[in-house]
Order: structure tokens, then sequence, then C-alpha cells
């Protein structure tokens, strides 16, 4: 996949789903599929998605890691919340495509 093909589907969650904290996009080779991390100073997201997956599995990551996003946003952890906020970025997501 693109990577250009990605950082839209970003840039749209983003639009439709505005987080407080900087959130930031990574497209690498990686093992696994995705990640999603706070820093230290907890004022930065990263969402991490790998490079080497197919477009199918980069835009189901892109929007399950934009969920952590969300709930590392409003609550600084990883929690049971985080459904509530994937089904919000699928939502999003599907509205557009």
């Amino acid at each position: 996949m693109a990577a250009s093909k990605i950082r839209q589907i970003f840039e749209e969650l983003k639009e439709d789903l505005p987080l407080k904290r900087t959130v930031v996009l990574r497209i690498v080779p990686m093992k696994g599929h995705a990640s999603c991390s706070l820093s230290d100073s907890e004022k930065l997201i990263t969402i991490c998605i790998n490079s080497r997956d197919s477009e199918t599995v980069q835009t189901d990551s892109i929007i399950h890691e934009y969920g952590h996003a969300m709930e590392y946003d409003q609550l600084g952890n990883h929690s049971k919340f985080w459904g509530e906020c994937q089904a919000k970025a699928y939502t999003a997501w599907a509205k557009r495509h």
C-alpha cells in the first residue's frame, strides 16, 4: 500500500476525531502489524504501522491504533474504553470510504 493512502486515512481520522495531544504516524518495517504508544512526558502519541503489510491490514491497523490513541488521549492508559474509541474510529473511516 502506498504510504500516501495510509497517511490520508490518518489525516481524516485526526480531522474527524481530533485529539488534545499531538499524534504522529510512522510507517516503518516492524515486527507485528502496528503499535501505539504514549511518550514518557505524556504529550506525544506515536502510531507505527508496518510498511510491509497489505493494504487491508494497514487500513485495519490504523483504525485500531487510532482507537488506542483516542483512549490514551482521554485516559492516559489502556482500558476497556478502547472498544468504544475503536468503534468511533471505524465509523469515521466508514463514512468516508
